[in-house]
């Protein structure tokens, strides 16, 4: 009993090792919309970059914006 669990969990591991280290290939409508997003077909890990958000939009709030149920308590 306890040898086949070890292999069975033998087998899940080499599977995923496997499958975690397969590479997909590319797509266009994936470069479509990875262009679209990032300016670029590499990507970038500036994709929602906050100089291009609306400082109206609330659910992206500028950086180091105060909340306002949040103010400090005055004096």
């Amino acid at each position: 009993m306890l040898i086949g669990s070890l292999l069975l969990l033998a087998v899940a591991v080499s599977g995923y090792m496997i499958w975690a280290g397969s590479t997909s290939p590319d797509d266009p409508g994936t470069d479509a919309a990875r262009a679209n997003t990032t300016g670029s077909t590499t990507g970038s890990s500036n994709g929602n970059p906050t100089n291009r958000i609306a400082p109206e939009n609330p659910a992206y709030p500028a950086p180091g914006a105060q909340p306002s149920a949040n103010e400090t308590p005055k004096r």
